[in-house]
Protein backbone atom coordinates (compact mmCIF):
# COMPACT_ATOMS: atom_id res chain seq x y z
CA UNK A 1 0.00 0.00 0.00
CA UNK A 2 1.50 3.27 -0.90
CA UNK A 3 -0.03 5.88 1.85
CA UNK A 4 -2.31 4.15 4.46
CA UNK A 5 -4.19 1.08 5.21
CA UNK A 6 -6.80 -0.09 3.13
CA UNK A 7 -9.05 0.39 5.95
CA UNK A 8 -7.58 4.15 5.73
CA UNK A 9 -8.23 4.79 2.75
CA UNK A 10 -11.87 3.20 2.49
CA UNK A 11 -12.64 5.96 5.57
CA UNK A 12 -11.31 8.64 3.46
CA UNK A 13 -13.82 7.32 0.19
CA UNK A 14 -16.77 6.45 2.63
CA UNK A 15 -19.28 8.99 1.57
CA UNK A 16 -18.77 7.93 -2.46
CA UNK A 17 -21.56 5.62 -3.41
CA UNK A 18 -20.58 3.28 -3.91
CA UNK A 19 -17.13 3.30 -1.77
CA UNK A 20 -14.73 2.19 -3.87
CA UNK A 21 -12.49 0.83 -1.38
CA UNK A 22 -14.93 -0.83 0.27
CA UNK A 23 -17.00 -3.33 -2.22
CA UNK A 24 -18.01 -6.83 -2.72
CA UNK A 25 -14.44 -7.83 -4.23
CA UNK A 26 -13.00 -7.04 -0.64
CA UNK A 27 -9.25 -5.04 -0.85
CA UNK A 28 -7.63 -4.85 -4.14
CA UNK A 29 -4.45 -3.90 -5.69
CA UNK A 30 -4.34 0.03 -5.67
CA UNK A 31 -2.64 -0.70 -9.35
CA UNK A 32 -6.00 -2.08 -10.68
CA UNK A 33 -7.36 1.08 -10.79
CA UNK A 34 -4.12 3.35 -10.38
CA UNK A 35 -1.46 4.20 -12.16
CA UNK A 36 1.72 6.64 -11.37
CA UNK A 37 2.35 7.05 -15.25
CA UNK A 38 -0.87 5.73 -17.14
CA UNK A 39 -4.34 7.04 -17.20
CA UNK A 40 -6.27 5.77 -14.22
CA UNK A 41 -8.77 2.85 -14.86
CA UNK A 42 -11.97 2.57 -12.58
CA UNK A 43 -12.14 -0.99 -12.74
CA UNK A 44 -15.50 -1.50 -10.72
CA UNK A 45 -17.28 0.07 -14.39
CA UNK A 46 -15.73 -3.10 -16.20
CA UNK A 47 -18.77 -4.90 -14.75
CA UNK A 48 -21.03 -2.10 -13.67
CA UNK A 49 -21.53 1.42 -14.91
CA UNK A 50 -21.18 4.01 -11.99
CA UNK A 51 -20.68 7.65 -12.32
CA UNK A 52 -17.29 8.51 -10.85
CA UNK A 53 -14.42 9.80 -12.36
CA UNK A 54 -11.13 9.47 -11.18
CA UNK A 55 -8.46 11.99 -10.93
CA UNK A 56 -6.89 11.87 -14.43
CA UNK A 57 -9.27 10.53 -16.28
Amino acid sequence: MCHQSYAAVAQKTAKMEPNPHSNHRGEQNCTNCHSVKGKPHFECNDCHSFNIKMKGE
